[in-house]
């Protein structure tokens, strides 16, 4: 049972592929459902493994941050904070990803919006990594809640010695309680110049609104640097510029500084305040 479990899970990148891409993102809905049992499935396919006694060593990697933000917007400008983690395990080609992390805006409201997610994941071989993921952004300490939903790859050539990695998401995004959302699409990558020192860039396309009608983009392009010791400590510093309707320069300055273990995380980090974290 487990063997067939874990040689039909890739079908459902497959399913997802197929109802990501009917009806201009209308199965959004569908593919939230669709998500949700694979994850289940995902989840209790894992447990098995972990627990039993004939399965293979589990491999554990991941990647903790914390981050100052500072945005600008028609002169005028705010400042926050983000703590950002994940862990990952892997059995083999399959394996998941779990996301938590929380923000606070410098006028003193508190670490009170949080968010969590789960991916999981399979290397088709040492340069492709397909997952799905799912999570929720718990904004106001429970008072707003969103769900965020779907498909990733990433694709490193030469596998893990390549000095180039490139990562690309077609997502979803859908308020708990109202029917605002958006159809988003994240393009991003690095370079390695040397051993230790990263560059990197990405570019997000976001079109929001309710069901049926999310006509207004809000896009965000990126770009940055990172200076990675041999001990697992990095620092990196990017800038974001935010292009919407009737923007006026809007930018964001980010310096972060975190730690890597293992073999790091497989997948960036998909909440809201990650993917614009100005906002």
């Amino acid at each position: 049972f487990l063997r067939l479990c874990l040689t039909i899970w890739p079908n459902w990148f497959s399913l997802i592929m197929i109802v990501a891409f009917s009806g201009e993102f209308g199965a959004h809905e569908l593919l939230g459902n669709i998500m949700r049992t694979a994850f289940l499935a995902s989840a209790a396919i894992a447990a098995l493994l972990v627990t039993s006694a004939n399965a293979q060593s589990v491999a554990f990697g991941g990647d903790v941050s914390a981050s100052y933000v500072s945005r600008n917007y028609g002169g005028g400008g705010e400042d926050r904070y983000q703590f950002n983690g994940s862990v990952v395990a892997g059995f083999g080609a399959f394996g998941a990803q779990v996301d938590l992390g929380t923000q606070s805006y410098a006028d003193g409201d508190g670490f009170d919006n949080m968010t969590y997610a789960i991916h999981a994941f399979y290397a088709v071989n040492p340069a492709l990594t397909i997952g799905a993921y799912f999570g929720v952004d718990d904004w106001a300490a429970g008072s707003s809640d969103d769900e965020y939903f779907g498909i990733e790859a990433k694709f490193t050539p030469g596998g893990s010695a390549s000095r180039i990695e490139v990562e690309a998401f077609v997502g979803w995004y859908e308020g708990v309680f109202s029917d605002y959302g958006a159809n988003l699409i994240g393009l991003s990558g690095s370079y390695a110049i040397t051993d230790n020192i990263d560059l990197f860039g990405g570019y997000l396309m976001g079109n929001w609104g309710t069901s049926g009608n999310r006509d207004n983009s809000y896009d965000v392009l990126t770009a940055g640097a990172a200076y990675n010791f041999d001990t697992g400590l990095y620092v990196a510093a990017a800038y974001q510029s935010y292009v919407y309707p009737g923007s006026s320069g809007d930018y964001t300055l980010q310096l972060q500084v975190g730690y890597q273990f293992g073999g790091g995380q497989v997948f960036g980090g998909r909440s809201y305040y990650t993917l614009y974290p100005g906002d």
